[in-house]
């Protein structure tokens, strides 16, 4: 099929859907809202009505599930409109909320069933079967009761490593690298074009997620650089091999963004050492992806890059409202919100 025939519906239909999405002039009322009680009213004047309306807002793990179950049907929804081939690329996004969802009922189970009213609630792709999990009496017990899924050979065969260090580490890593491998795998089913569009898209995610292990490795683990560097994912964008020694070695991140960013207008705080440094790489990348996702959206029409452009600003979307509620939660100052969003 031609890529007319492939993407003309469903490039039409997420056109139609961004038009929807949040406004400068919108966020910028809800950045500056005095508090909660204000922010919510507010949020009920865009597409978040319906949330609004439902949803209590001095609940946050109910704000939360609202929030992950409206992203999960825009996707539902999305799918509707694609054929085969790009219907196969839509899913195996969902099959990422499978893979946090999973992530969290670990940490619950290793908790001992603390924090479990964070688990999200509804069925994505697979009926986990979340009590039994909970109550399993080891993370062999825990992983037979995954078999039929797509997450059971990948933990079974991190669990050696689960039992030696009596750390989630393992098996999160083990999640992460299945869900981004499945992700890169929809290159060898597309065209130059569309291939070039998903490197770009998914490697920046991989720089974002590497620069997340590398934030908790720093502070939680007492690992070496050396084996840091081979615990992260492959294939990033901007961050390859050489970029990344430079972050663990501690070489001066204001020179290597200086290089990274060539071209791109991102202003850069003027001292970047330290957990400064790595917030402000974070924040870099994140205004990357943004960037990268709407030259995608408004790129040649007739490509992947309509339907991922999409999913990638949503979902950047979701996580600014995210952040917005937490901040008028703790009553942060519009300056400490300010880098929390980006739009």
């Amino acid at each position: 099929m031609s890529s007319i025939g492939t993407y003309s519906v469903i490039n039409a239909k997420v056109r139609a859907m961004r038009s929807q999405f949040l406004s400068q002039s919108q966020y910028r009322q809800l950045i500056e809202s005095a508090s909660l009680r204000e922010f919510w009213p507010l949020l009920s004047n865009t597409r978040y009505a319906p949330l609004v309306k439902t949803v209590n807002y001095q609940e946050p793990a109910q704000i939360e599930h609202s929030l992950l179950y409206a992203e999960i049907q825009e996707l539902i929804r999305m799918k509707k409109y694609c054929k085969k081939q790009t219907a196969d690329v839509v899913q195996r996004f969902m099959e990422r909320y499978d893979g946090e969802k999973l992530k969290v009922i670990l940490r619950c189970w290793y908790r001992q069933g603390k924090g479990s009213e964070n688990i999200f609630p509804e069925r994505i792709l697979y009926a986990f079967p979340v009590q039994s999990l909970l109550e399993a009496r080891n993370i062999e017990e825990f992983i037979l009761l995954l078999d039929g899924t797509s997450f059971y050979k990948i933990l079974k065969s991190a669990a050696r490593d689960f039992n030696e260090t009596r750390s989630l580490f393992p098996l999160e890593l083990a999640i992460d690298r299945y869900v981004y491998q499945r992700l890169l795998e929809i290159k060898s089913k597309l065209n130059r074009r569309d291939r070039s569009i998903v490197e770009r898209l998914i490697g920046v995610e991989i720089d974002l997620k590497n620069l997340e292990w590398i934030g908790r490795f720093k502070k939680y683990y007492s690992l070496s650089a050396a084996q840091i560097g081979d615990y992260l994912l492959p294939h990033g964008y901007k961050l390859g091999a050489e970029q990344i020694r430079r972050v663990l070695g501690g070489d001066s991140l204001s020179d290597m963004m200086l290089q990274l960013m060539h071209g791109m207008k991102v202003d850069l705080p003027s001292e970047m050492e330290g957990e400064l440094a790595l917030e402000a790489l974070d924040y870099f990348l994140k205004e990357v992806l943004m960037q990268e996702s709407r030259r995608a959206f408004a790129g040649f029409p007739f490509t992947i890059g309509a339907v991922l452009g999409y999913i990638y600003l949503m979902r950047q979307e979701m996580k600014n409202i995210r952040s917005l509620i937490q901040a008028k939660q703790y009553e942060l100052p519009e300056k400490t919100i300010e880098p929390m969003v980006v739009y």
